[in-house]
């Protein structure tokens, strides 16, 4: 495969947000672009593949040790969405609001855990995420995300998948502006 010596356009937005520095917007125009485009999906491969990589131990130490603020670069990719037709909120649209367990195998995994999965009808070896997703007739994507953890010990006091859903609520009514339709 030819390496790709250009970030997609798809990426241009990013240089307009204000959560990322420079640096940090070359380094998520590098990932987003190897998501999108390259053959393997891996830190390593990307930097590989996406010739304006700085190498794949820039790229991890952008996503595990950078410090940015995740929730304003969330809000921003939602206030892009908005500027077009194809992606703004509709009347017609709905927000889903779920939860997903994911098998994992490493037990360092942070809020990894044991979690009844409904698709292998067992407690599985995991990490559970509660999300909000929009969806429409022209299109879907995600809002938010949070991951669930269990307590530890019956000491400590639990958030629930349902306080994590209303959290993700209230985020998205006050804080992003994703519109209430009442039917």
């Amino acid at each position: 495969m030819l390496p790709i010596t250009d970030f997609l356009s798809c990426t241009d937005p990013l240089d307009e947000f204000d959560s990322l520095s420079y640096h940090q917007t070359q380094h998520a125009k590098t990932y987003v672009t190897g998501l999108a485009a390259a053959r393997s999906k891996t830190v390593t491969g990307i930097a590989r593949e996406v010739l304006p990589a700085q190498g794949d131990r820039a790229l991890n130490k952008f996503l595990t040790e950078y410090d940015w603020d995740e929730d304003q670069l969330n809000h921003e990719r939602l206030e892009e969405l908005q500027k077009h037709g194809e992606t703004r909120w509709s009347q017609d649209g709905y927000i889903i609001i779920d939860d997903s367990v994911f098998q994992r195998t490493g037990k360092e995994l942070p809020g990894a855990g044991e979690f009844y999965d409904h698709t292998e009808g067992e407690p599985v070896w995991g990490q559970d995420l509660v999300y909000a997703f929009y969806t429409d007739d022209k299109t879907s994507y995600p809002l938010a995300f949070r991951q669930y953890e269990k307590a530890d010990n019956e000491d400590q006091d639990e958030e629930t998948k349902y306080d994590l859903a209303r959290e993700i609520v209230t985020e998205l009514e006050e804080e992003v502006g994703v519109p209430e339709w009442s039917a």
